[in-house]
């Protein structure tokens, strides 16, 4: 995704991805699963590949030269559901803080489950619904 002035890579895996894997780590933490470790792996490689390829001239598929500038690409993951660590039981809390914290501490790498996403989706159109309708009554 992008414009002359932006770009943003966005990496799709599965909503039924794994987050983590089925054993629990020494220090009250989860494994993360492979699956979400080699996505991270994968998002990093396509941003140096893009901003290697983005250091001379491109071409889409017309010929036409494609004047879209990359500066440290910003990237998205989306990946999994919450439903995996949701809960009040003690392993779901885990869950919950072990991959609250990875995700909080990824450099440049945005990580969003897919119901997470559906949630900010509904908020911005619930936003933007309210906007309009107070400009009418205006």
């Amino acid at each position: 995704m992008g414009d002359k002035n932006f770009t943003v890579i966005v990496e799709l895996k599965k909503p039924t991805t794994p987050l983590f894997e089925k054993d629990q780590d020494r220090s009250e933490s989860w494994r993360f699963s492979k699956y979400l470790t080699y996505s991270i792996s994968q998002i990093l490689s396509q941003k140096a590949e893009w901003q290697i390829k983005s250091e001379r001239d491109n071409f889409d598929d017309t010929g036409e030269l494609i004047t879209q500038k990359t500066f440290d690409p910003k990237t998205i993951l989306i990946i999994g559901h919450s439903n995996q660590f949701i809960g009040e039981d003690k392993t779901s809390k885990i869950k919950a803080k072990t991959f609250e914290l990875y995700r909080r501490n990824m450099r440049n790498i945005e990580i969003f489950t897919y119901d997470e996403l559906l949630e900010r989706a509904q908020f911005i159109v619930e936003h933007k619904k309210e906007q309009l309708l107070t400009r009418t009554v205006l």
